[in-house]
């Protein structure tokens, strides 16, 4: 079970990889748009230092472009193409198979955060302490959860088309909605109140309070839980839906 286990996740790994369009959109354009964004003369947002608060948001923007595109997109060309058939005759355990596409993806997220932390700190100076790297950041990797369970859902899609397009409007969606792209401070209150809930906020807002030294609130751990498991449970259920009717 190990060895199949590790020889997929080889196999996973490398497919990411050689997917220069991926790296681009969810690690070079989060990039780009820091560096354009943290210039914008602000100095503090939620009692953190602009280039700091805005760090996160991009780490997170990213995270959820990489969890929701590259898992999505793979289920669904891997099942039109016939290989997720193909699976059920040979030795590797459908299980398996999943689970090296989510723990490979998480391999993946936890690569652009320490790529973005190192960027935010050699390039643009932002300075923190040993602890709120480590802690932002372990909670930016768990907070991508909900986002792999959303793409797994969004791979149960019957056209890769049709998931691209839902994909970006769910991401761009949830990026304004949840404060990535414009701090959630500055919205109107009943709309703030909503975006309070998304999960994009709730993968941000901790990190912040680690950088700001704000205790952590852990009923978004619950609410990230409730997230991931109902996304899950609805990509379970369809995709039985469809070996029964297939």
């Amino acid at each position: 079970m190990m060895g199949a286990y590790l020889a997929q996740s080889k196999i996973e790994l490398l497919r990411t990889f050689r997917n220069r369009k991926s790296i681009f959109f969810t690690l070079l354009m989060p990039i780009i748009f820091y560096f354009i964004m943290s210039q914008n003369g602000a100095e503090k947002m939620g009692g953190v230092e602009w280039k700091a608060y805005f760090l996160i948001s991009m780490t997170a923007y990213g995270l959820m472009g990489s969890s929701i595109f590259n898992l999505s997109l793979r289920l669904v060309q891997e099942r039109t193409q016939g290989w997720s058939h193909q699976l059920k005759v040979t030795p590797l355990p459908p299980i398996v198979y999943f689970i090296a596409k989510v723990s490979v993806q998480l391999l993946v997220n936890l690569g652009q955060i320490v790529v973005m932390f190192l960027v935010g700190h050699f390039v643009n100076n932002v300075e923190l302490t040993a602890g709120q790297w480590v802690g932002a950041g372990f909670w930016l990797l768990i907070g991508s959860l909900p986002f792999l369970a959303i793409g797994t859902l969004f791979g149960t899609m019957n056209k890769i088309e049709t998931a691209q397009i839902i994909n970006q409007i769910v991401t761009l969606g949830l990026s304004f909605l949840g404060g990535i792209f414009y701090p959630i401070e500055l919205f109107p209150e009943w709309l703030r109140k909503f975006g309070e809930w998304t999960p994009s906020y709730l993968m941000a807002s901790e990190p912040r309070n680690i950088l700001g030294n704000q205790p952590i609130d852990w009923g978004n751990v619950v609410i990230l839980a409730v997230y991931f498991l109902l996304f899950t449970g609805l990509a379970s259920y369809i995709l039985k839906k469809k070996e029964v009717y297939s």
